[in-house]
């Protein structure tokens, strides 16, 4: 995004508007991934096999661990 917006207030004619070009691209594709990311992440939740935390989680212990073990 830095060099977006450097090339957007530094550059001149078709260096601005391939400037302005790649801010919306970078930007619209940061929001579909955050959106599709979290959408996708729900979706695989609402199946039994997919309820696994430690899947999603490096920190969640597992069942048969108690949680002094997994601090060591």
């Amino acid at each position: 995004m830095i060099a977006c917006l450097a090339l957007i207030f530094l550059g001149s004619g078709l260096v601005r508007g391939f400037g302005v070009t790649l801010l919306l691209g970078v930007a619209i594709s940061m929001f579909t991934a955050v959106t599709c990311s979290r959408t996708l992440l729900l979706y695989a939740l609402t199946f039994a096999g997919l309820r696994k935390p430690e899947w999603y989680s490096p920190n969640v212990p597992k069942a048969n661990q108690s949680i002094s073990e997994t601090a060591s």
